[in-house]
């Protein structure tokens, strides 16, 4: 008896694998013609419902506007949680001990200003060009980090960075709502996007909007991060 059991045992384990291994393959072979149709999709529909030039922020702000939503989100707890981590009883620790070179520090003035008008660039022109809310976000966070690097005495004022990042998402928020009320979806497109403005500046309705309350989020809590990072130790005496 005991004999028939290890073959058994074999022929299942065998056959497990096999049944895992042809799941795989059919997965594999099978999702890139599903993303071919679903992206097929997108692209016919774009011109009536969203009318960006750039598809990608079509799909990431609009069709799955709700994953963008997700992904700020995470982002969020995210830089909350290492500011936390960071933060000891309101006290910030230096974790880069050095002074910046008198190159860095006479340039980024100069610097600071060409990287966030970038930023801006970036964002304002997300439906039109490679670009959108997180990458012009992260620019501009770039250059506040930079600035940090040359003198901690820029910092931002924690509160400052608290209303930008929460009032651009619940502005982003707000536009999905009313997506939802007037056009009968959350994020939908509710205003004008004619296909014969597609390209322009002022297209593609609500997706510059999004675009924009993505990128101040995104930039707000990539810098308050960069801050927490770099922000000096302050010493507060205790009374006695």
């Amino acid at each position: 008896m005991s004999r028939l059991i290890v073959p058994v045992k074999k022929i299942f384990i065998l056959l497990l694998l096999l049944a895992l291994s042809f799941s795989a393959l059919w997965i594999f072979f099978s999702a890139p013609a599903a993303a071919e149709r679903i992206g097929d999709h997108y692209i016919s529909i774009n011109g009536s419902e969203m009318g960006a030039a750039n598809i990608v922020t079509a799909v990431l702000g609009g069709f799955r506007g709700l994953d963008t939503l997700g992904e700020v989100t995470i982002l969020f707890l995210s830089t909350t949680g290492i500011g936390l981590i960071l933060s000891m009883g309101g006290q910030y620790f230096r974790w880069l001990q050095f002074r910046p070179h008198a190159v860095l520090t006479a340039a980024i003035p100069y610097l600071f200003t060409a990287i966030v008008f970038y930023g801006v660039y970036i964002i304002v022109h997300g439906h039109l060009s490679p670009g959108g809310g997180f990458q012009g976000g992260a620019v501009i966070a770039t250059g506040f980090m930079l600035l940090f690097f040359t003198d901690s005495d820029h910092m931002i004022k924690k509160k400052a960075i608290y209303i930008s990042e929460s009032l651009s998402g619940l502005s982003f928020v707000i536009l999905g709502v009313l997506g939802l009320v007037l056009a009968g979806s959350f994020l939908m497109n509710f205003l004008p996007h004619s296909v014969r403005d597609t390209g322009r500046l002022l297209s593609a309705g609500t997706l510059p909007l999004l675009s924009l309350f993505i990128g101040i989020k995104v930039g707000a809590e990539l810098s308050g991060l960069a801050q927490s990072l770099i922000g000096r130790k302050e010493h507060k005496e205790v009374d006695k």
